[in-house]
């Protein structure tokens, strides 16, 4: 039973390939976790490096999501009528 459950971890969470780093992002958005909730956890988790790189990607994901929101409010501002899409 212990190596299905362990098998079902690598799947999803594992490898940082296979992870959903927008879980991630809610933390950080979160008043009272942030950044150093999601940092402190990786380190705990992972070695010195990993941890660096897993926050960095963390920051990275925020960033795009930020960027993209971003360019669809200019889009929303130069026109007079809009239609809204959820994608």
């Amino acid at each position: 039973m212990t190596m299905n459950m362990m098998l079902k971890f690598e799947k999803y969470w594992g490898y940082e390939v296979n992870q959903n780093f927008l879980l991630y992002v809610t933390n950080v958005l979160d008043p009272h976790l942030k950044l150093k909730y999601v940092k402190f956890c990786f380190g705990d988790l992972y070695d010195y490096d990993k941890e660096q790189f897993l926050t960095n990607k963390v920051k990275d994901t925020l960033m795009s999501l930020y960027e993209f929101y971003l360019k669809i409010d200019k889009v929303v501002d130069n026109n007079t009528t809009f239609y809204f899409y959820i994608f």
